[in-house]
């Protein structure tokens, strides 16, 4: 496998223009400032290993980076509680993929927590006393011991950019299989071949079925932080350094108050048509189920550990759910199932998370991330 230092000394090798040109994408600068202190302060010596844990989940991966997810902390124990007011609406109409989230976060924690010295016990839930509980962590003093992917959890951000056409090392499916295998409910299928081009159309005409579903389109649109101050003050939110965009772009990006919805529908398209469908192969993670949340939680630690172990190795990914989502939009609306039998058909009935993975030309730096003192309670 090619590792990120192998990969950027290629980049530097092309050729000039990724000097003279920055838009080709080379050395693209990496977003600062208060609403990026999280990534840079972590982990924080300063706090109690159990607040380090939850700085871990803050930096998990998320839909639409909403960072759904609120915690109660003791010594002995961290309750993750859904946070029902950082829905996507209906670009999540059944809330699957804030769920996914959740497990996101709850698998980041379970990461850091042996290298804090806490040994954690999982229980997932629900309690039908306290619908928004997600699972609570018993910790436990043990002996400090590193994750081999602890690491990685300030390293991984979601590549949004342009990928190589270059194809995935024969060890790296077989080694994805097994980083999951412990997660009963979760089967990892990777597309090749054929079945890359029919995943690739369906991810661009499901953006346009989205984009011209205004609803869709506006419940999106209303996380979109485009100036620095609108970033610092929420900390969340998708922005226009992360989206995959070229230097000039972003540069002159900046200097508005951003796009309405519907040009921004525009863009989005533009972008998946050109870059955010490149890359060595096309996935999904599939559970037996489409409905349990404790198979979305599954899910979204399957989801999380993949993404570490892929940037660990190299790799960039990014989660492409636009089919998914509008599967989800037509089961919500009644509407006749167009992408539902396109994701039957690549990848089954019951695929929860789709994604591509590949090597990253375009490579961009982190989206903001609230600080743990705005989503603990006491």
């Amino acid at each position: 496998m090619t590792d990120r230092s192998t990969r950027r000394q290629w980049c530097r090798g092309v050729g000039a223009a990724c000097v003279v040109v920055p838009a080709v994408g080379c050395n693209l600068p990496d977003g600062t400032g208060v609403a990026y202190e999280t990534w840079a302060d972590y982990p924080d010596r300063s706090l109690p290993a159990e607040l380090r844990l939850v700085q871990a989940a803050i930096l998990a991966a998320n839909p639409h980076n909403t960072q759904p997810w609120r915690f109660v902390v003791s010594p002995t124990s961290i309750e993750l509680w859904r946070d029902a007011d950082r829905s996507l609406g209906a670009m999540d109409p059944l809330g699957r993929e804030q769920v996914i989230g959740l497990g996101c976060a709850l698998e980041n924690l379970a990461i850091a927590a042996p290298g804090f010295g806490r040994a954690v016990t999982i229980e997932t839930l629900p309690d039908a006393d306290a619908p928004l509980l997600v699972a609570r962590l018993g910790l436990a003093t043990a002996e400090a011991q590193d994750h081999p992917l602890a690491d990685t959890i300030v390293h991984r951000h979601t590549q949004r950019g342009r990928y190589l056409d270059a194809p995935l090392s024969e060890q790296v499916e077989p080694a994805m299989v097994e980083l999951i295998d412990d997660l009963d409910d979760v089967e990892l299928v990777l597309l090749q071949g054929d079945d890359r081009a029919r995943f690739r159309s369906g991810t661009i005409d499901a953006t346009k079925a989205i984009v011209d579903d205004r609803e869709m389109n506006e419940a999106s649109h209303v996380w979109w932080r485009q100036t620095i101050d609108a970033i610092e003050r929420h900390r969340d939110g998708l922005t226009i350094m992360a989206m995959g965009f070229g230097a000039a772009t972003q540069a002159f990006g900046k200097l508005g108050d951003g796009p309405s919805a519907a040009k921004a529908g525009a863009y989005w398209i533009r972008n998946t048509e050109r870059g955010q469908t490149t890359g060595s192969a096309f996935g999904a993670l599939v559970t037996p189920s489409l409905e349990d949340p404790a198979m979305l939680l599954q899910v979204g630690r399957a989801w999380q550990r993949l993404h570490l172990w892929i940037v660990a190795n190299g790799l960039a990914a990014q989660p492409l759910n636009q089919m998914f989502e509008r599967r989800d939009r037509e089961a919500q609306r009644g509407l006749p199932r167009d992408f539902g039998e396109r994701l039957d058909g690549l990848v089954g009935e019951h695929a929860q998370l789709g994604f591509r993975v590949g090597y990253a030309w375009d490579e961009f730096g982190p989206s903001p991330r609230r600080p743990v003192d705005w989503v603990v309670d006491a």
